[in-house]
């Protein structure tokens, strides 16, 4: 029985879609966290041989040692939300044309422009209707960021603020 691999997510890869097969294997697009692409077998993301883009892998001697931290899960989940359709947010993000951009795809200078995160605080982007880039984010409180959000998709009444704003 042949696993669903569509979406998940090994390593620093995250698989878009199935494109062949050769001589029994099945080989994969998949996208880095670097926003990358790379086709890789299946097996070979199973077991952990291939871990990131072609790219991402002659920077390694480069490794931030940032992985895992809350500012890099915050720039992750940023570049996956933006360039990884097979996410549940990508709709909200990269398919309304929200991008990261090319700067950014590098860890390193995303922390080069913004800095640890400070505290508790969240990723803002100042124009929600603009990408992801130095002139357009900052760091807020999670109070500041939801009363800066877009309204309902469907009509726009701001129904998830006024919910917020009745709880507090």
């Amino acid at each position: 029985m042949l696993q669903k691999m569509e979406g998940r997510t090994f390593s620093e890869l995250t698989v878009i879609k199935y494109t062949h097969s050769e001589k029994g294997r099945r080989f994969y697009e998949c996208i880095c966290s670097c926003g990358k692409p790379r086709i890789v077998a299946g097996n070979a993301l199973r077991f952990s041989s291939v871990k990131r883009c072609l790219s991402c892998l002659s920077d390694i001697h480069k490794t931030h040692g940032m992985e895992g931290t809350p500012t890099y899960r915050i720039w992750n989940g940023m570049i996956t939300r933006c360039h990884n359709p097979n996410v549940h947010k990508y709709p909200e993000y990269g398919g309304r044309g929200i991008t990261v951009c090319e700067r950014w795809r590098k860890f390193k200078n995303f922390f080069e422009d913004m800095g640890e995160r400070p505290g508790k605080l969240q990723l803002d982007r100042i124009d929600n209707d603009k990408g992801y880039f130095k002139e357009n984010c900052r760091w807020i409180t999670s109070k500041a960021n939801n009363q800066n959000r877009r309204g309902c998709v469907i009509c726009n009444c701001q129904c998830r603020i006024k919910r917020q704003n009745n709880i507090s």
